[in-house]
């Protein structure tokens, strides 16, 4: 009995490191996706005061600004949709 208990509590021990390490990661998962989430707000805001400040100093017109950063915008949209998608997808499965 002794073995069959000895055992029993191996695999309790287990399976609770094995669900704390996914508690962990999923932890930070988390707060990455948060950090990534606050970094585009960041980029944004600073997006729309390098507009208005090149369009103050009129070194550059608003709209030849939107058609330069266009294309750097779609393309971290579309990054974020990615990591987005990873992370649910992530988050369903753990």
């Amino acid at each position: 009995m002794s073995a069959q208990s000895d055992m029993k509590g191996l695999a309790v021990s287990i399976i609770d490191s094995y669900e704390m390490r996914v508690s962990t990661v999923t932890l930070l998962m988390t707060q990455a996706n948060n950090l990534l989430k606050s970094f585009q707000i960041e980029m944004e805001d600073m997006i729309t005061q390098l507009r208005d400040n090149l369009a103050k100093s009129e070194s550059l017109r608003k709209k030849d600004f939107d058609i330069m950063i266009g294309v750097l915008v779609d393309r971290m949209r579309v990054i974020d949709r990615e990591s987005e998608g990873r992370f649910n997808q992530f988050q369903q499965l753990a």
